[in-house]
């Protein structure tokens, strides 16, 4: 099958109008472009998510992966997802001959040549933007928030759009995540302004951990690694993302604190009830973190924070105190070491 552009593909997705004759697709390059495609298949394939199973592709066996496209799961269609796949070794001819369930591989690189056969039965897609072509990024990145704004029915006025993409660059993922921060943001507004995008984006790239941290409150482990591993594919270094997940955590703990000290329930809290009743408490304390920040940014900790009581932060803070000092002194795989901070930390949800 021939090789898509980017641009052809995700256009040919709006004709779907049954289901797609091909069973195989393989996205590899841009993360969030791979990852925005796969999704699209998938809503144009099922109606049921139940019937997704997503694995890593570090970690899946050719046995089990051909099990998984050759079995019937209770007379149903699935679709197998696998994530970062490094090597096409894993497939064989026979594997792929007569799949009964879809197969979307989703990559950022291959490491070895796409073998004829897997060319021969699936749809590749080809989602790489080089470093060097601004323009190419830039284009892109204005797909992503007139498709975002679109899905929310909100409008950015041109400033705003240019303050946005100067201060994030060509980071997908943290482009959709300061967007959605935006639109709760002006609520019932239909407008982003530049305003708004100079206070609450700040202007740097390591803001897209904050996506990870949204991740961990959340409890759910399975996103939280996911959400790691994306940091990760954008060559943010494992150092600094503990920092960041320790500034972090020095932000709640001081919330925490400030909680129990005016007997406030931030899980209770508008963000209306915050700006009349608590920012201006906040402005009179000598507090040693939370200050500088825009009451919206600091409103949204206060919502993080309910899920934490002071023990728990503590428990926190003596595993990220503990990492730090095994990554600079150890030899010790810095991955593990995070993805055991996310696990541990993610599992300390209060429910």
């Amino acid at each position: 099958m021939p090789f898509y552009t980017k641009d052809r593909f995700l256009a040919s997705l709006e004709e779907f109008t049954s289901l797609p004759r091909e069973k195989i697709f393989l996205f590899f390059g841009e993360p969030f472009l791979c990852e925005m495609a796969a999704k699209r298949v998938i809503h144009r394939i099922l109606k049921d998510r139940s019937n997704l199973q997503i694995f890593d592709g570090r970690e899946l066996d050719s046995q089990l992966l051909e099990e998984k496209l050759t079995s019937s799961f209770l007379g149903k269609l699935h679709i197998i997802w696998i994530k970062r796949l490094a090597s096409t070794s894993i497939f064989t001819r026979k594997m792929l001959e007569n799949p009964i369930n879809y197969l979307i591989i989703t990559t950022p690189y291959l490491k070895d040549e796409i073998p004829d056969f897997l060319q021969k039965k699936a749809i590749i897609v080809d989602f790489s933007i080089k470093a060097t072509d601004r323009q190419t990024q830039i284009s892109w990145i204005k797909q992503v928030i007139n498709g975002i704004l679109k899905k929310y029915n909100k409008r950015i006025t041109p400033r705003a759009e240019q303050a946005l993409i100067e201060r994030i660059g060509f980071n997908l993922f943290l482009i959709e995540q300061q967007l959605e921060l935006l639109i709760n943001y002006i609520g019932e507004g239909s407008s982003i302004d530049e305003a708004s995008v100079e206070a609450l984006v700040p202007p740097s790239k390591e803001e897209m951990v904050f996506k990870l941290i949204e991740k961990i409150v959340a409890g759910n482990v399975t996103d939280a690694l996911e959400s790691l591993h994306r940091v990760l594919e954008q060559d943010r270094q494992p150092l600094a993302i503990l920092g960041i997940l320790s500034n972090e955590l020095r932000n709640l703990f001081e919330a925490r604190v400030f909680c129990e000290k005016f007997n406030i329930f931030p899980e209770k809290l508008s963000f209306q009830d915050f700006q009349e009743d608590v920012y201006p408490l906040l402005e009179k304390e000598k507090l040693t973190y939370l200050k500088g920040f825009h009451p919206y940014v600091i409103y949204q900790i206060f919502r993080r924070v309910r899920y934490f009581d002071i023990e728990a932060l503590k428990d926190i803070h003596h595993k990220l105190a503990e990492a730090d000092i095994l990554l600079k002194t150890t030899q010790i795989n810095p991955i593990y070491l995070l993805e055991n901070i996310v696990i541990k930390w993610a599992n300390s949800i209060k429910n």
